[in-house]
């Protein structure tokens, strides 16, 4: 199955419109149903004595922060989005709203987390992106997005049986066919291995998790 971006319909709703926040309350059980947020609490632990400057692409309702927050010490933490912050974010977190591709302040960064976020971006957008992480002092990413395998589409239409919404049935399905396999994300970002050690591990649930660390 080829690469393939398509729009998801849940980006053209109004977010106060009913349909949205079905398909929000759907996303916050797949996170837990795929383990993704406790995958970045434990990846981090590695870091737990470090006080690391994090960014985290596309942080929606803010529900990763907060699971963050409540096990981890940052020196700072930043998200980029296209939404408004949402009302319960971590109050010594910061938020910068608009286009992640056009987000330049990288600046002390260490750590880049995304969650469910870089399957929206062309290969050309995720190796631009590539290209200013490998120019910042980045030095860990931790990526977790859709696996693009066919078997996770019939995961996913289960959900039928546990009360998901037509919305995110078809941006799952959108989701997976946009996701990754293999080491395609960090080949598609341009993530040398004489410079970067990455790792990619996929879960049964369709979790697609590449950790990256400049060498």
């Amino acid at each position: 199955m080829a690469r393939r971006i398509r729009p998801e319909y849940l980006d053209t709703l109004d977010p106060a419109d009913p349909a949205a926040k079905a398909s929000r309350r759907d996303l916050v059980l797949i996170n837990q149903l795929m383990g993704n947020h406790s995958w970045f609490e434990s990846a981090l632990s590695a870091y737990e004595d470090e006080k690391l400057h994090t960014l985290e692409l596309g942080a929606g309702e803010g529900e990763l922060a907060r699971h963050l927050h409540a096990v981890n010490n940052f020196a700072t933490y930043t998200a980029v989005d296209y939404a408004p912050r949402p009302p319960e974010w971590p109050n010594d977190a910061m938020w910068h709203q608009g286009d992640i591709l056009d987000y330049e302040n990288l600046g002390t960064t260490e750590v880049v987390l995304a969650n469910l976020i870089l399957h929206h971006f062309t290969n050309e957008q995720l190796a631009s992106l590539g290209d200013r992480i490998k120019s910042s002092n980045v030095q860990h990413i931790f990526a977790n997005e859709p696996c693009r395998r066919p078997a996770h589409k019939w995961q996913l239409r289960a959900g039928c049986l546990i009360g998901f919404s037509a919305i995110t049935l078809y941006d799952g399905c959108v989701s997976i066919e946009a996701g990754f396999k293999r080491n395609e994300l960090a080949s598609i970002m341009a993530l040398d291995e004489k410079d970067w050690l990455v790792t990619v591990k996929t879960s049964f649930m369709g979790a697609y998790r590449m950790e990256a660390h400049r060498r």
